[in-house]
């Protein structure tokens, strides 16, 4: 844990241990009830096969795929996504590519997912700029938030992968919005 300055007015950076501790009991309360059965609930999943912060995507989509009969699951691939990797995912994810050259994206993170590009805080053009990866005194830290930069830093998961590719931003928004939107309605109706 380490303190850094709340520049983000929208999320508060420090972390409490309640939180964690209820989504650890949650989720131990959930895999000893996935244990006795798969659930027949319908389940619609999106997962980043590069952003492993907070949990390994793989072993997320392992448990879905062992717990719910009716799981429709995508997921989304950096430029360089391991392909052994993805093997060992089971069921079958739809594979979607989340990378774009043009737009200087490595691929998407955990905190993207339910922003959309027109965002005006962490949209594309938005206002927010994360560079929490870096240390604040550094001149990376002052380079990656500067406007001037913009057109210069690539954007993804703050990972070591990425972060040895050069200067880059940790995407806040979703680049594959309309398309996520379209199979969530896709998925509802066929839920009806």
């Amino acid at each position: 844990m380490k303190k850094r300055k709340e520049d983000d007015f929208y999320c508060y950076r420090s972390a409490d241990v309640n939180g964690p501790l209820q989504t650890h009991l949650l989720a131990k309360e959930t895999a000893t009830l996935l244990e006795k059965r798969s659930l027949e609930i319908p389940f619609l999943s999106f997962l980043f096969a590069g952003d492993r912060r907070a949990l390994d995507p793989q072993k997320v989509h392992k448990i879905m795929v062992n717990g719910f009969k009716k799981l429709n699951s995508f997921v989304y691939l950096e430029e360089d996504t391991d392909l052994d990797y993805l093997k060992q995912f089971g069921g079958n994810p739809k594979k979607v590519k989340s990378h774009n050259k043009k737009d200087k994206i490595y691929g998407q993170s955990h905190l993207s997912l339910i922003t959309p590009p027109k965002d005006f805080y962490y949209g594309k053009s938005g206002i927010y700029r994360d560079c929490e990866h870096y240390p604040e005194k550094s001149k990376d830290f002052k380079n990656c938030k500067s406007e001037g930069f913009d057109n210069k830093v690539w954007i993804g998961e703050a990972t070591k992968k990425n972060l040895k590719k050069g200067l880059m931003r940790r995407l806040r928004y979703n680049p594959l919005w309309k398309t996520m939107l379209k199979e969530i309605k896709k998925h509802l109706i066929a839920t009806e």
